[in-house]
């Protein structure tokens, strides 16, 4: 679908469209494509399920493929002797794990796709609506707000995020901030639930 935009429909200005994070790279070339595009709405198509990648790796054995002898320096207490991860369901995804306790600079999926919003949206974007089962942190959205400032302060941005992980107090407290200095006109964050 967003190729079928991109390739025939360039001077498109509404648009709502359903993305996983492998779509990442089609809907940078779509945002960079369509130069008309004012309201653009982004459904969350599929959250990644990260609970079943920390099962799968931790019911592997002793007879699987793996270097048990290389090390790995951490002060980490979710490693065992081998390099084996001790993490249970309820820990942290791999993403804390590997960002935090093992220091590997990892880019969480929402950072990705807020920065290639905020890098390669029209300056005549005016309207964002994102939906779906994101997890922006407080970091993101910083980082989202100082790229579009940079990029399209003269535009003031109307944004709304439903929203089933990241808090709205989060939302609300980063959106206020940037309301304050003329970069966002409106917005609207709520959550919304599951049926």
């Amino acid at each position: 679908f967003i190729e079928i935009i991109t390739n025939h429909c360039i001077k498109i200005e509404y648009l709502t469209l359903w993305i996983n994070d492998k779509l990442f790279n089609n809907l940078e070339i779509l945002l960079i494509t369509c130069k008309n595009l004012n309201h653009i709405t982004i459904n969350k198509a599929i959250d990644l399920d990260w609970e079943l990648i920390d099962d799968d790796f931790n019911n592997l054995n002793d007879d699987d493929d793996i270097d048990s002898s290389a090390s790995i320096e951490s002060n980490s207490s979710n490693l065992s002797e081998n390099g084996r991860c001790n993490m249970g369901k309820n820990d942290n995804s791999w993403l804390d794990f590997l960002t935090k306790s093992v220091g590997i600079g990892v880019q969480s999926n929402e950072f990705k796709f807020l920065n290639i919003l905020a890098t390669h949206s029209s300056i005549n974007l005016s309207e964002l609506i994102i939906r779906g089962d994101w997890n922006f942190t407080r970091k993101d959205l910083v980082k989202f707000f100082e790229i579009w400032k940079e990029k399209n302060s003269s535009i003031p941005l109307k944004l709304q995020i439903v929203n089933n992980k990241t808090s709205i107090e989060t939302i609300n407290d980063v959106c206020r901030k940037y309301a304050d200095e003329g970069i966002l006109k409106d917005w609207l964050a709520y959550k919304y639930n599951r049926i």
